[in-house]
């Protein structure tokens, strides 16, 4: 029956003082007389001073209606004996009736013993929570800090990014260039060894008439050696006329076609010498544009 009547006035405890915020109870059967402990912090709201919601027996008190007045009855010897009124209605429900032990004078310094330890736990909980407020204050400096420095961090990141973009924008021209220069170059190569092989072609064509001119050449030889084209020797009965009209003037009309022919050729060939040494030089010219063009360009590429 002791456990019900203790828990009975537990459950109706926190609606009775709602400003007594209880966060421990604790009930003990196993000693001589059962008991319950009941662990609450006092707070008041709408504090005119410091914070809104602050701790504050008397001020807790006071706003449940005990207000005091005289050193023997304090809000604190109010609610103690309004509490006991409590224990005495649940009892009462029970059967059991609350025993009177006299004065309670005796009891007076003990109480006024706890609400001493309260006051300086109240100063203590002020305290920590003066110290919670400097510590909140300065996380929300380290987190306005942080914050800066963030932003400046992504400023930065961004300028980054904007960098590498402009970068890779400037790698992907350099790469078209340097394909646009490596073909120019292979055609530059290309059109350079055309250039080599008409060179060799022309080459071959000039030897060509070198060797035609010593067979010429060879062939004037022939004129100098060959019976046929010396004059012979007139006949002893053979008259001047008909030496002239039989030997010397056949004679003379072939050397005549033959120095006839061989002008021509050689004017002809003359002629064409003269294009292929221009060509020759012109080529020449060219390979060598082409070669200086194809060096820088490998430079450019490098």
């Amino acid at each position: 029956m002791d456990k019900e009547i203790l828990c009975e006035f537990m459950e109706q405890f926190q609606k009775r003082n709602p400003n007594l915020y209880v966060f421990s109870s604790h009930l003990h059967m196993d000693e001589q007389t059962p008991h319950i402990h009941i662990d609450f912090v006092p707070f008041i709201r709408n504090s005119k001073r410091g914070l809104d919601t602050r701790v504050s027996l008397k001020g807790a008190l006071g706003e449940q209606g005990f207000k005091g007045g005289t050193r023997g009855m304090t809000e604190w010897n109010e609610w103690i004996e309004a509490e006991k009124q409590e224990l005495s209605k649940v009892m009462g429900r029970y059967g059991v009736q609350l025993k009177q032990l006299g004065t309670h004078n005796k009891h007076l310094s003990v109480l006024d013993f706890e609400e001493q330890e309260r006051q300086k736990e109240v100063v203590e909980l002020e305290q920590t929570i003066s110290g919670s407020k400097e510590e909140l204050s300065s996380i929300l400096h380290q987190q306005i800090a942080t914050g800066q420095e963030t932003e400046k961090i992504r400023k930065e990141g961004e300028e980054i990014r904007q960098e590498v973009s402009e970068l890779s924008a400037i790698n992907h021209l350099l790469k078209e260039q340097t394909e646009t220069l490596t073909e120019d170059k292979e055609k530059l190569l290309s059109e350079n060894e055309k250039l080599e092989k008409q060179q060799k072609k022309l080459q071959q064509e000039i030897n060509k008439m070198v060797q035609s001119k010593e067979v010429m050449e060879c062939n004037i030889h022939a004129y100098d050696e060959d019976a046929k084209w010396l004059l012979a020797e007139p006949g002893t009965l053979m008259s001047a006329k008909a030496y002239r009209d039989k030997k010397a003037l056949p004679l003379v009309e072939r050397l005549k076609e033959v120095v006839k022919n061989l002008t021509i050729k050689c004017v002809h060939l003359t002629e064409q010498c003269k294009k292929l040494n221009a060509k020759v030089e012109g080529q020449q010219k060219q390979i060598s544009r082409l070669t200086d063009k194809n060096m820088e360009q490998s430079s450019t590429i490098d």
